[in-house]
């Protein structure tokens, strides 16, 4: 035990020394034309050891003797002594916050350490592009992956009294960021949609605000959306706010309502609306064959997507949107006879093929579900859905959408309508935010 002990202590030894090396080496990186304030900063340093070497010198050579030439061999060593010294804490101070210390301590009182016990390193700490109040941590994860932080979130939080809103790798897996808020920010419970909203890139569509800004969605990057919630989580609302502002960009857009109550004559006046099942195979054909046609057009216009094709034609493709509100009540095998089952399977093969192959064609899928059970949705389509957002839901309909379960409760306070959980597809970052209250106005201007 007490061997342990020592190897232990061993090593956090050689763990503060090599972080200090590694902080002053981070600090002299930053000594180089236009660093900034550093090489002016080492410079006057420089100057000023000078100086006083120079006036050392002139002092003992005025003495004379013995003990001038002492003075200046001491003048020179604390010269050399203190020049070493300044310049080692200029770069210690260069290469990192000066938090560093507390916010360590602080992680390492909660327990927050890896099997060793050393506490993730603070690397440095930036204020967020779009939202001062926002600060993004970087942190060395000392072994400890994001899963890791993520059971810790609540203490970390505690401890260094922020919100954390983000958790996300960076490029080489070493490092983690960290994006937090004060603690006292919190997100609005309603936030009314207005046209000024929608964002100015085309397909790019605005889903709501988090705690560090606007939540954005790129069509053109992520082509596909799944959105889960139980009634009264508000998933319509968001559903009907994100195809407003695909019909604003001129998209071909294909609803299927089911239901026949959510989707009313402001929407059949602006887009397909189906509202019975024997609409939703011909519709799905017609994907199918702008499918085939699509892929041909850009086999012979040598062009790898739909976005290539438009800038060299006058004649551009729309990009269609399939959407349907609740897909488990188009994909549900319950109780379905020979034919049901057969219609189910041929919805399902044509859904999968738009997932896999859609994106390059301009072909889109936006699909809510309320309920689903483990077999509702099939892994292949599931798997192609790069955006996925999820309500209050229950734990089979969150663990289907986001892949996860418990995020959902621990997120989003109950009674709260329009509070969503987004994930990016790969289950390491969980982005909370307010999606818009959109209503339709059936006096408006066709879009």
């Amino acid at each position: 035990m007490i061997k342990d002990q020592k190897s232990s202590q061993d090593l956090a030894r050689k763990t503060e020394v090599h972080r200090k090396l590694k902080r002053m080496g981070r600090g002299a990186r930053k000594v180089k034309p236009g660093g900034g304030k550093g090489p002016v900063l080492v410079l006057m340093l420089l100057l000023l050891c000078m100086g006083w070497l120079c006036y050392g010198l002139v002092d003992g050579l005025m003495m004379g003797g013995l003990l001038g030439r002492l003075y200046c061999i001491a003048t020179g060593l604390v010269t050399a002594a203190l020049a070493v010294g300044l310049t080692m804490t200029l770069l210690w101070v260069w290469g990192g916050p000066l938090q560093a210390r507390r916010v360590e301590e602080a992680l390492a009182r909660i327990g927050f350490t890896n099997a060793n016990g050393e506490v993730p390193e603070l690397l440095s700490i930036t204020r967020h592009s779009d939202n001062p109040k926002i600060k993004v941590y970087e942190f060395e994860i000392c072994g400890i992956p994001v899963p890791g932080w993520l059971d810790f979130a609540e203490k970390i939080q505690s401890a260094l009294n922020v919100t954390i809103i983000d958790v996300q790798y960076m490029i080489d897996c070493q490092h983690i960021r960290l994006t937090v808020a004060p603690p006292a920010v919190t997100l609005p419970t309603k936030i009314p949609w207005h046209d000024r909203l929608l964002p100015l890139d085309p397909y790019v569509v605005s889903l709501g605000q988090s705690l560090a800004g606007d939540v954005l969605l790129d069509l053109k990057q992520i082509p596909h959306v799944l959105v889960g919630g139980i009634t009264g989580s508000g998933k319509t609302v968001l559903l009907k706010s994100i195809l407003f502002q695909l019909i604003c960009w001129g998209a071909d857009l294909y609803i299927v309502d089911l239901k026949g109550i959510d989707f009313g004559r402001w929407w059949e006046a602006r887009c397909h609306l189906c509202t019975d099942e024997s609409g939703v195979l011909p519709i799905l054909d017609k994907f199918m064959d702008a499918l085939a046609e699509r892929k041909n057009l850009l086999h012979r216009a040598n062009c790898r997507n739909i976005d290539e094709y438009n800038a060299r034609r006058a004649h551009k493709l729309r990009c269609m949107i399939f959407a349907c509100d609740e897909a488990a009540e188009l994909l549900d095998k319950t109780g379905a006879d020979k034919d049901g089952k057969a219609f189910i399977a041929q919805v399902e093969s044509r859904l999968s093929t738009l997932a896999r192959l859609g994106r390059a064609m301009g072909l889109h899928l936006v699909l809510g579900m309320q309920r689903a059970d483990t077999e509702t949705l099939k892994g292949q389509i599931r798997s192609n859905m790069g955006c996925r957002i999820c309500g209050k839901a229950d734990p089979i309909l969150e663990k289907i959408t986001i892949g996860t379960s418990g995020a959902v409760s621990d997120l989003i306070p109950n009674g709260v309508q329009g509070r969503f959980i987004l994930n990016d597809g790969d289950g390491s970052t969980n982005t909370v935010f307010q999606g818009y209250l959109f209503r339709e106005r059936e006096d408006a201007d066709d879009v």
